[in-house]
């Protein structure tokens, strides 16, 4: 028996760091050693604990968010029990070729690394995490996660084990794509499920939800509202120009900025992802608190992703002056004080009154606090926003600027600074969509 814990750390600690990625690449990901992933998976001091009284977790949505999610949970229970939904077309993608198709279930690899790690910050409020600072690029961690594949319509879906009912599923799509996806599970779904929505723009899309739930089925899941200011990125792999790393069933995301996570009336769920190390904090609240907080990240993004889409930068350089010039930084606090407006009328007068001033205060100037200081600890983050555009991708701005211009129609409140930039990411986008 080692009695020494430093002893038994130390050489895995090296042969860990050491252990070349390029050489597993070489390999596609369905043929490397199932048990060298899981060794190469776990972090030196942590161990498999037992999963039986964890909560199974599918996650809907494979973008920078659920991948890091994925990584980070595996990484802290190398056998917890979370699947992640892909849709139909990686089936070809993930093979090798029309000989060797693979089954509905299967296993991808997730290369994770942090390009940023935590340091003590002083100001805490709104649950908003540490802070950042740069270090040397860490060694990607591997780590093999069971993937399950969607069909395109509900009737091509098995009725075996894969079709099993889903427990809980964390939705980490884009948010114009979350309704229909939820509705191509929603026949595995019954009153003891969890969906736990953590879309940008969640208020819209639980408003969308909620008007087309009743067509679905009378069996409603409990809609959990949950909301992140953990910033991470995909990263093309070591193959760049020739294919797709997804095409090795290599899938790689890069946390570049650590906060807090909210969940909402689940308490259970946020214990768990409160244990892995790059999740913390993750807090249960209350359905009142989860409505503020939506409503400050409602702001977030309505600065940050669509100015680092228009000025392709990163979140912190949205602070520097050589950057952003001042008549940009005059639109941004426009934008934000348009925003303290509508939720200022869009916020229920009727709910509990709040124990402080401060839990009440709603202001222009708390929520540019909070916007700045989201900025600052996501500093290293390239916005969802951002990585839509440079991947000629769709965007989310008819959720999130378009959604605050809507509401200020509802309200009566003009938004002329939010439909600035509304209009502005939707030229961008067009160019490249026509």
């Amino acid at each position: 028996m080692i009695a020494d814990s430093s002893f038994r750390l130390l050489p895995i600690k090296r042969i860990r760091w050491i252990w070349p990625e390029s050489a597993l690449l070489r390999t596609p990901a369905r043929r490397i050693n199932r048990s060298t992933q899981r060794w190469m998976s776990q972090s030196p001091g942590t161990f498999d604990v037992n999963t039986d009284t964890l909560e199974p977790l599918h996650i809907l949505g494979a973008g920078s968010l659920g991948l890091l999610w994925a990584a980070q949970l595996r990484l802290t229970y190398p056998s917890y029990p979370v699947r992640l939904f892909l849709r139909d077309h990686y089936r070809d993608k993930l093979s090798d070729g029309p000989d060797r198709p693979l089954g509905r279930q299967q296993e991808i690899i997730i290369s994770f690394r942090q390009q940023a790690e935590k340091r003590d910050s002083g100001d805490q409020a709104l649950s908003v995490g540490p802070s950042v600072r740069r270090k040397r690029p860490m060694a990607p961690r591997l780590v093999n996660v069971p993937v399950e594949f969607l069909s395109p319509t509900n009737d091509s879906m098995p009725t075996t084990a894969s079709a099993r009912m889903i427990r809980n599923v964390l939705v980490t799509t884009k948010a114009f794509q979350a309704v229909d996806a939820i509705q191509s599970i929603w026949h595995r779904l019954d009153d003891r499920s969890h969906v736990i929505l953590m879309c940008n723009g969640a208020l819209a899309v639980r408003d969308e939800l909620r008007e087309r739930v009743t067509d679905l089925s009378s069996n409603h899941p409990v809609i959990h509202m949950g909301w992140t200011t953990n910033g991470a990125f995909r990263e093309v792999g070591i193959r760049e120009g020739e294919g797709q790393n997804e095409d090795w069933g290599v899938f790689h995301v890069v946390q570049a900025g650590f906060g807090t996570t909210s969940i909402e009336n689940y308490p259970s769920m946020a214990s768990i992802w409160n244990r892995a190390e790059g999740l913390q904090p993750s807090i249960s609240v209350e359905s009142i608190q989860m409505e503020r907080e939506l409503w400050y990240k409602l702001a977030v993004n309505c600065v940050i992703n669509p100015m680092t889409a228009i000025h392709q930068c990163t979140n912190g350089e949205l602070l520097q002056a050589e950057v952003i010039p001042e008549s940009e930084q005059e639109l941004m606090r426009q934008v934000i004080r348009e925003v303290a407006l509508v939720i200022q009328k869009a916020t229920p007068t009727d709910a509990e009154p709040a124990t402080t001033a401060e839990e009440n205060d709603m202001s222009e100037e708390e929520i540019s606090r909070f916007v700045w200081k989201v900025a600052r600890d996501t500093s290293l983050n390239k916005s969802s926003m951002l990585q839509d555009v440079l991947a000629k991708r769709l965007t989310e701005i008819d959720y999130l600027n378009g959604h605050i211009v809507e509401q200020g129609r509802k309200y009566g409140i003009d938004c002329p600074a939010n439909q600035l930039l509304w209009d502005k990411v939707r030229d961008i986008q067009e160019a490249y969509c026509d």
